[in-house]
């Protein structure tokens, strides 16, 4: 979920040699290793066990991506996981997004100074996979959140794919507390 602060002037330095497509890429790399240190320290909150047995906790984990806007590409019971997609800044509110430029553009901004989170995240893509393991009468339940954007791959830019660690929070929290919900309604 990031922009280039011009995607035309960036392409301008590139072109002109002040900036190559290389230093662009290394630029983004080091964001998004700075991005994995900081979700890695913080996989406590992409990771529960719930009071409810595999069938219908993994009914709770469909539905609840569904309340939170992430249409499923994908699910397989049969492997235990759940794949969702949607532009940004689903699954977070408008708010949320907001709040997640103010924290995390000042540290990007400390590593390049080309790159920042857009107001309008459009044309970027959030994808969630949730894993879903039986512990007998409790469910073990992962989330991962992973980022695209087509149009970085269009100029040859390598998309970070991690998430910003305030995105990752806020949306692990909104998947948490709609799961909540969801759970008693699928028993």
């Amino acid at each position: 979920m990031l922009k280039i602060s011009s995607v035309l002037s960036a392409l301008l330095i590139a072109l002109s040699g002040c900036m190559s497509i290389e230093g662009m890429n290394a630029d983004l790399a080091r964001i998004d290793q700075a991005w994995e240190i900081d979700n890695k320290a913080a996989i406590a909150q992409r990771r529960h066990v719930v009071n409810a047995d595999y069938n219908t906790a993994f009914k709770a984990v469909e539905k609840t991506l569904s309340d939170l806007s992430m249409p499923i590409v994908k699910s397989s019971p049969e492997k235990g996981f759940v794949i969702s997609r949607n532009e940004a800044p689903a699954p977070l509110t408008n708010e949320q997004w907001q709040q997640v430029r103010e924290v995390e553009n000042p540290r990007m901004q400390n590593v390049s100074w080309m790159f920042s989170l857009p107001e309008d995240p459009k044309g970027q893509y959030v994808n969630t996979k949730v894993s879903v393991k039986s512990a007998g009468n409790q469910s073990a339940i992962d989330l991962d959140y992973y980022i695209n954007v087509p149009q970085y791959d269009d100029m040859g830019l390598v998309t970070p794919k991690n998430v910003a660690p305030l995105a990752e929070k806020l949306a692990c929290e909104s998947f948490w507390k709609q799961l909540d919900k969801n759970l008693p309604a699928t028993k």
